[in-house]
């Protein structure tokens, strides 16, 4: 069987309307400005991990404080509880104040640890709305001392 043979320019005129569509391509781009587009998805994209990384870590701590407080003190660990309430509060500090925490090694003490966890986070939600137009620093230092 014998092929046929090309037309006469046929590769010419293939060559050329794939150039057109190349041309129409980045037309395309540059009118819908596909790049800063993708550019904004990204940093939306990493956003949102964000927010459901903290999500992830506030609703276990959510669930126990909705249990209620407990009925006498228990052994907790106060670096633990101030953890808990720094990502329970971050969205609320994060644009107002950095954040410096100074905890030393801390055995657990006994105590209301959820009641606690309470307090720490007035003090750092009302440091927060105590700062006034300008960016602040909170720090947080637990220390032990003389036993």
């Amino acid at each position: 069987m014998r092929v046929p043979s090309p037309r006469p320019g046929a590769q010419d005129a293939d060559a050329a309307q794939s150039a057109a569509a190349h041309q129409r391509l980045r037309q395309r781009r540059q009118q819908t400005r596909i790049g800063a587009i993708l550019d904004d998805l990204r940093g939306l994209i990493a956003e949102s991990r964000e927010g459901v990384e903290r999500v992830r870590q506030i609703v276990p701590y959510r669930k126990l404080i909705s249990h209620g407080g407990e009925k006498r003190p228990i052994w907790a660990g106060l670096d633990a509880g101030i953890e808990n309430t720094l990502i329970i509060v971050c969205s609320e500090i994060k644009y107002k104040a950095t954040v410096e925490k100074d905890c030393g090694p801390l055995s657990p003490v006994l105590c209301y640890a959820q009641e606690l966890d309470q307090v720490f986070t007035n003090l750092l939600v009302n440091a927060a709305q105590a700062i006034a137009g300008q960016e602040g620093r909170t720090l947080v230092r637990i220390r032990k001392e003389d036993g």
